[in-house]
């Protein structure tokens, strides 16, 4: 019997930081994309927290959070499987010890495929944690990500899913690769 832990439990991890952090990521995209009149100061992290539960409640400190566990499901189990599966093959099925440079090829492939499989859900998430800075015509009122998904395919095409993804790729790839320990 196999004392290895099997890959997609780290999917199960990565969901459950998620939404421990979702209130801070949707805090930070909020802050990142709202308009800040020229000659103010912007508002830290605590005021635009504080504002976003006086203006709509607790509850919306997870509004996207559906997109987030999407995309922790999507990226984290594709980059956590592949490198998994890189592993054995590359220790010839336990006969010989991985490279570092094999290990650290793998992780890149196995970041970038991640990239691939989480970006769709990745642009869910920062339409969804936006929305609500944004004037009412402009807003996608996503119900959930599985919804958003549909509309964003049937509104704007399937190419729609792969905005953003060469970035996404490369940081997943390179940067994540180096610093996220798989």
């Amino acid at each position: 019997m196999s004392n290895q832990i099997p890959f997609w439990l780290g999917g199960v991890a990565a969901s459950m930081a998620s939404s421990c952090t979702h209130p801070l990521d949707l805090t930070k995209v909020r802050m990142q994309t709202m308009a800040v009149p020229q000659g103010t100061k912007p508002p830290n992290m605590l005021s635009v927290f504080r504002g976003t539960v006086a203006e709509t409640g607790v509850l919306s400190l997870y509004t996207g959070i559906t997109a987030s566990l999407l995309r922790q499901m999507s990226y984290s189990l594709v980059r956590l499987g592949t490198y998994e599966d890189f592993k054995i093959r590359l220790s010839q099925r336990g006969t010989r010890k991985p490279r570092t440079y094999e290990l650290l090829a793998a992780a890149c492939l196995a970041g970038a495929l991640g990239g691939i499989a989480g970006n769709p859900a990745d642009i869910l998430l920062v339409r969804m944690t936006s929305d609500t800075v944004k004037p009412l015509e402009q807003r996608y009122n996503y119900s959930n990500a599985i919804a958003g998904l549909i509309r964003m395919i049937r509104d704007e095409g399937a190419k729609a899913l792969a905005r953003g993804l060469g970035t996404n790729v490369v940081s997943r790839t390179f940067l994540l690769s180096f610093f996220d320990p798989l």
